[in-house]
C-alpha cells in the first residue's frame, strides 16, 4: 500500500475512533454521576466499561500508528504486530475492570444490600444501547474495509458496552417492579461481559 493509502486509513482510524471517544467520555461520566446520586451499582459499573472503551480507542489509535512505521534496523518485518498487542492490551484490561465491577455486585448481595435507583436508571441505559450501537457499526464496517484488528476489537468492545447496558435496563427493570437485588445483578452480569 502506498503512503497516500496508509494516510487515509489513519484518518479514517482517528474520526471512527475519536467519535468513540468524545460518546465514550459523555456516557461513562453521565452514567456515574447518575449512578451515585441514585446509588445504583450496575449503572457504576456499566459507566466504568464506558471508560474502558475509552481506554482502549486510546490503544487503538497509538497501535494503529505505530503499526503503520516502516522497516527499521530494529524490526526488520516492520511494526504491524504492534496492533495485535493492542489488541492483547485491551482484553487484559477489560479482564482486571471486569472482575473488580462483579466482586463489587457479589459483595453487595452477599450484604443483603437491596436497591432500587427508579427509572433514571432503564433511561441513560437506553441512550446507551442505541449510541453504542451506532458506534459498533459504523467502526467494525471500517475495521472490516481496512483491516484493521485493533479497530476491530474496538468495535466488537462497543458491542459489549451495549449489551451490558441492556442488562443495566434489565435490572433497572426488575427493581421497578420491587426486585431489590436487580441492579445487583445487572452489576454481575455486567462485570461478567466485559470479561468476556
Amino acid at each position: 500500500m502506498d503512503e497516500d493509502g496508509k494516510l487515509n486509513q489513519q484518518k479514517q482510524i482517528d474520526v471512527v475512533t475519536g467519535w468513540g471517544m468524545i460518546i465514550n467520555i459523555f456516557l461513562a461520566v453521565l452514567k456515574i454521576i447518575f449512578g451515585v446520586i441514585i446509588n445504583s451499582v450496575a449503572l457504576i459499573a456499566d459507566g466504568v466499561h464506558s471508560f474502558s472503551d475509552l481506554f482502549t480507542d486510546v490503544v487503538v489509535i497509538i497501535a494503529s500508528r505505530a503499526s503503520k512505521r516502516p522497516p527499521d534496523a530494529t524490526h526488520p518485518y516492520g511494526h504491524g504486530k504492534i496492533e495485535t498487542i493492542g489488541s492483547v492490551v485491551i482484553g487484559i484490561v477489560l479482564l482486571v475492570i471486569g472482575g473488580g465491577i462483579g466482586w463489587t455486585a457479589i459483595i453487595a448481595m452477599i450484604n443483603q444490600q437491596m436497591n432500587f435507583p427508579g427509572p433514571i436508571v432503564v433511561i441513560i441505559a437506553f441512550l446507551s444501547v442505541v449510541s453504542k450501537e451506532v458506534l459498533f457499526h459504523v467502526t467494525r464496517k471500517i475495521a472490516m474495509q481496512i483491516h484493521s484488528t485493533s479497530l476491530y476489537a474496538n468495535a466488537w468492545h462497543h458491542r459489549s458496552d451495549a449489551l451490558s447496558s441492556l442488562a443495566v435496563i434489565l435490572g433497572g427493570g426488575l427493581s421497578l417492579i420491587g426486585f431489590g437485588y436487580g441492579d445487583h445483578l445487572a452489576g454481575l452480569v455486567v462485570g461478567m461481559m466485559v470479561m468476556a
